[in-house]
């Protein structure tokens, strides 16, 4: 589900900053810092994560929060090597890099983003582009493309969030076909016959 902030651009901001707070104490098991009303819809939020939905992602242009099922969070416990201290892996991690897959929405409201599928997962990844970079998208929306940025990930999974502070869209080419449309491209290494190196092979 996506929110589109209307009004005052401050109140607009101060709500985005709540939502991530809400998102952050549902994550720590902490009270919610708002009124009852907003208390009962975020545990109602969390009362939905079970076997089937695994975990909710509160998602700002500024960061990501991650709540889970108790049962996940538990597969996300291990024993270090020097320690028999339990480790959590718990929050989204960044790092620059790059994420091929294909361009999707774009929007320019409240600074331009949009949205690429990765080839990997084929699951939907949110990029924001730096200010000043917007040119970088001329003519790319529906292709294929390298993304550079700030990438967030899972800490779980590994499977890129987000991108944040684009600077970088390279646009790839198309590869059309299949494998099979490369059947006998290369030279063959040998005069022989599959049928013949079987035979040399067993009788040697």
């Amino acid at each position: 589900a996506k929110a589109k902030g209307l009004g005052e651009s401050e109140r607009v901001e101060r709500i985005v900053r709540a939502y991530a707070d809400v998102g952050t104490a549902l994550e720590n098991n902490r009270p919610v810092p708002y009124s009852s009303a907003v208390q009962t819809a975020a545990n109602g939020l969390r009362r939905i994560i079970d076997g089937r939905i695994e975990s909710i992602t509160f998602e700002t242009a500024e960061r990501e929060i991650i709540i889970r099922s108790p049962s996940l969070e538990k597969e996300m416990m291990y024993k270090a090597t020097t320690s028999k201290e339990p480790i959590v892996l718990g929050h989204p991690t960044s790092a620059l890099g790059s994420i091929e897959g294909r361009v999707q929405t774009l929007t320019s409201r409240g600074g331009l983003r949009f949205t690429l599928y990765d080839l990997l997962n084929d699951k939907a990844v949110s990029c924001y582009l730096q200010e000043g970079y917007e040119g970088i998208m001329r003519d790319v929306w529906g292709k294929l493309a390298d993304v550079a940025g700030w990438v967030t990930r899972d800490p779980l999974s590994g499977r890129p969030l987000s991108i944040r502070q684009v600077s970088e869209v390279v646009v790839k080419p198309e590869v059309l076909g299949t494998y099979r449309d490369a059947r006998a491209c290369a030279p063959p290494l040998t005069d022989l016959s599959p049928e013949s190196a079987i035979r040399r092979l067993r009788d040697a």
